[in-house]
């Protein structure tokens, strides 16, 4: 998916928003988000904006320590 992609090219703290009111909007990055960081991520409403999201941090490893490894051959 090409969030993700995207997440990948910039690690660090991310806080994406959406309008309180688009529930579409929402559903779509919680499953994203969720996804992407094996559900290790944090909420916010910001009431006086009107907005609601999410915020993660992608500088540290998703779980996907050894990936890119070889793997040693006896």
């Amino acid at each position: 998916m090409v969030a993700m992609k995207i997440f990948d090219m910039f690690p660090g703290g991310w806080e994406i928003s959406q309008w309180q009111n688009n529930l579409p909007a929402q559903t779509f990055w919680k499953i994203v988000i969720n996804e992407y960081t094996n559900g290790k991520f944090d909420t916010f409403t910001a009431i006086e904006k009107g907005e609601v999201g999410f915020t993660f941090d992608n500088s540290l490893s998703r779980g996907d320590e050894g990936k890119d490894e070889i793997p040693i051959q006896n």
